[in-house]
């Protein structure tokens, strides 16, 4: 029952503390395992995922300022109805609690009547794909997240795409985190 109850504190708090028994805290840690998933140097440790090597030039790291100061975001301009992105190996570890989590924007329009067709997601040869799907365009940040058990230890791919449902969009990703808990 206490599995059950901290599993359920780390759904709602994420890496809040959170009292476990009396007095007593546990802090609920989580590391990212990705390595510059806020793309600050360009699209270093990052790949050509789908149909990207040949439309390299529609992947692009762009600059903005936000509140908080400069930070980057990853463009990829889909005009082929395809899945364009880049991607990422990354060791997971059987048994272990994972967060797969981005925040992504259309840089078109805001309506739920258009497909945007953005994805960030995770995959094991043979295993079961987990992914955050953005399906319509909606041009404010939208931080989504996503928190697993992982079934089987190996090598995971980590990509982030647009031309998920064939469509035609451009989208921006920032801060792509696959966290291991701790």
């Amino acid at each position: 029952m206490k599995f059950f109850v901290f599993i359920f504190c780390v759904f709602l708090l994420g890496c809040q503390t959170f009292k476990q028994t009396g007095s007593q805290k546990k802090k609920v840690i989580f590391k990212n395992i990705l390595k510059n998933g806020t793309f600050s140097n360009g699209k270093s440790f990052w790949n050509p995922w789908q149909n990207a090597r040949a439309n390299s030039n529609l992947i692009k790291i762009v600059e903005y300022k936000g509140k908080s100061g400069k930070y980057n975001s990853l463009r990829i301009e889909n005009h082929f109805k395809k899945l364009i992105g880049l991607n990422q190996a990354v060791k997971v570890k059987k048994g272990r609690i994972y967060k797969l989590s981005a925040a992504a924007r259309s840089t078109f329009t805001n309506s739920s009547a258009i497909i945007f067709g953005g994805r960030v997601g995770i995959r094991l040869p043979h295993r079961k794909e987990r992914a955050l799907i953005w399906v319509t365009e909606f041009n404010d940040w939208w931080k989504k997240s996503l928190l697993f058990t992982n079934r089987h230890s190996g090598t995971a791919v980590v990509y982030v795409d647009m031309g998920y449902g064939n469509v035609i969009s451009t989208g921006e990703f920032a801060d792509v985190r696959l966290e291991e808990m701790r």
